[in-house]
C-alpha cells in the first residue's frame, strides 16, 4: 500500500493584475512589423504570412472589443475585486 504524499500548503499573497483588450492585442496589431520577426522572416519562408495574419486577427479582436466597450463598457471591464465586496 502506497504513502499518500504530504501536502504542505504555502500562503501566497494575491495580486490582481488588471489586463484590457487593448493591453493584450495592441501590441500583436504590430507584430508582423517588428524587426526580428522580419529578420527571422527572411530565413522563413511563410513566416511573413503568417505573422501579418496574427497581426490582422489581432486588430480584428481590437475592433470588435471596442465596438463591445462603446455599447456595454461593463461587459469587458474586471470584475470587482474582494476587496470591494461586503
Amino acid at each position: 500500500m502506497a504513502i499518500p504524499p504530504e501536502v504542505v500548503q504555502i500562503p501566497v499573497k494575491r495580486y490582481d493584475v488588471n489586463l484590457t483588450m487593448q493591453d493584450l492585442m495592441t501590441p500583436l496589431t504590430a507584430f508582423a512589423q517588428q524587426s526580428h520577426v522580419a529578420d527571422a522572416a527572411a530565413s522563413t519562408p511563410g513566416l511573413q504570412q503568417h505573422a501579418r495574419e496574427l497581426a490582422d486577427r489581432a486588430q480584428q479582436v481590437l475592433d470588435a472589443a471596442n465596438r463591445v466597450i462603446a455599447l456595454a463598457p461593463h461587459l469587458l471591464a474586471p470584475p470587482p475585486s474582494d476587496a470591494s465586496k461586503p
